[in-house]
């Protein structure tokens, strides 16, 4: 599950930014101890994960090598679609934001909301 994490903290991170150069890439990482638990995210990993993003949820991280190596979403539409990539994408944002704000789990109610496996 560490691994789907990372995966969905780089989406959200290239997301959130638009563009993004490895160098800011790493710093954002390295700002989230618990996670990088201090070790910084090479050119190597982060190409790891693009190829396993677009296998676990069809998403291609792309780099734009003109004008400094930024790395941006291809097809964030894939994102927003309504099918179970869409929905564990989701799943797994909503996860890792409540696991980053460890400090405020008191205060958040979840609802039991129905799977749909038993349906399946």
């Amino acid at each position: 599950m560490d691994s789907i994490n990372n995966y969905v903290w780089l989406l959200e991170t290239i997301d959130k930014a638009g563009q993004i150069t490895l160098k800011e890439l790493n710093a954002r990482w390295m700002a989230d101890v618990e996670r990088s638990g201090g070790a910084e995210l090479s050119r190597r990993t982060l190409n790891n994960w693009r190829d396993r993003v677009r296998d676990v949820f069809g998403v291609d991280i792309e780099c734009q090598r003109q004008g400094g190596y930024y790395y941006y979403i291809e097809n964030a539409d894939e994102l927003k679609r309504g099918d179970f990539r869409g929905w564990l994408f989701d799943n797994v944002a909503v996860n890792n934001l409540l696991l980053s704000n460890r400090q405020i789990k008191d205060r958040i109610l979840l609802e039991p909301i129905p799977g749909g496996r038993e349906h399946l």
